[in-house]
């Protein structure tokens, strides 16, 4: 509803998940931070540790800043969630995968950062990236 109108927007994004480019561009990663948030600081990866777990469809550009967030908040409000062991971003780089489009511009940033793709010790990336050009597609 439009404040301004009193109308409904097609643009709604909260009321109108049914237009392809909101539901899109906020429900697949939006969706996928919640089970990630899930996964990591409500316990499952630390109830089934051999548990190896892929986030598709969402991108990845925001994790970084995702799994920053919910460390901080492990470190704030630890009393709340007793059954972790280790912080989310732990049990993320020791279970969990994540999918770039070959074109995300911080695919390199994240690859290469330690909470995600890099050894701790090192700095350097665990994996290899291969984009869809590199590879002859």
């Amino acid at each position: 509803m439009r404040y301004d109108t009193g109308h409904e927007s097609p643009a709604d994004p909260i009321r109108n998940l049914g237009n392809v480019f909101f539901s899109q561009a906020l429900s697949n990663p939006f969706d996928v931070m919640e089970c990630i948030a899930l996964f990591c600081a409500g316990g499952i990866c630390e109830r089934f540790p051999k548990l190896t777990v892929l986030f598709l469809e969402a991108n990845g550009g925001w994790i970084v800043s995702w799994l920053e967030r919910l460390d901080h908040h492990f470190d704030v409000f630890r009393w709340d969630v007793p059954s972790l062991k280790m912080k989310p971003s732990e049990y993320f780089r020791r279970q969990c995968y994540i999918s770039f489009d070959p074109d995300e511009s911080t695919l390199a940033f994240t690859a290469n950062h330690p909470l995600v793709g890099a050894s701790a010790s090192s700095g350097r990336a665990t994996t290899r990236i291969r984009t869809r050009s590199s590879r002859g597609w």
